[in-house]
């Protein structure tokens, strides 16, 4: 009888050495599960993965760059928007844009002849004309 008393001990061991061999493969399959759900979550960040992390060289042909959409922060921006689509700028008929285009060219003809006339005043009051001359001229001193 001793042997069946040898036996169920050995029996009873080898259960509590099958439960402990169970719990450690619950605890791995959970680091499994956890482990395979934040590499779906990096390899969604980084969608050109290959195996291994090494970088695929194969790309598809068109990739689409991801935009964020978004609506306008304040509800005033709207609507100075639709008030500027709906302002009118002044129609200028084209003479009227001719003729100030010909006096644009004639202040700038004036501005010419202003600075060579100060210019030639201030050879005339001293042989060598100089920087203070000119700012006395217009008034810059």
């Amino acid at each position: 009888m001793g042997s069946l008393l040898e036996l169920q001990e050995l029996l009873m061991e080898k259960d509590d050495q099958i439960k402990q061999l169970e719990a450690v493969l619950k605890v791995r399959d959970n680091e499994i599960v956890e482990l395979k759900s934040q590499l779906d979550k990096f390899q969604s960040v980084i969608p050109y993965a290959g195996v291994a992390g090494v970088v695929s060289k194969v790309r598809a042909r068109k990739t689409r760059a991801q935009g964020i959409s978004a609506e306008p922060q304040a509800i005033k921006t709207a609507q100075e928007l639709v008030s500027l689509s709906q302002t009118t700028f002044p129609i200028i008929s084209k003479d009227a844009r001719c003729h100030l285009k010909s006096v644009n060219v004639a202040l700038r003809v004036f501005n010419i002849l202003a600075v060579t006339l100060a210019w030639r005043l201030c050879e005339c009051i001293s042989s060598a004309p100089s920087d203070t001359h000119l700012n006395t001229f217009f008034g810059l001193v």
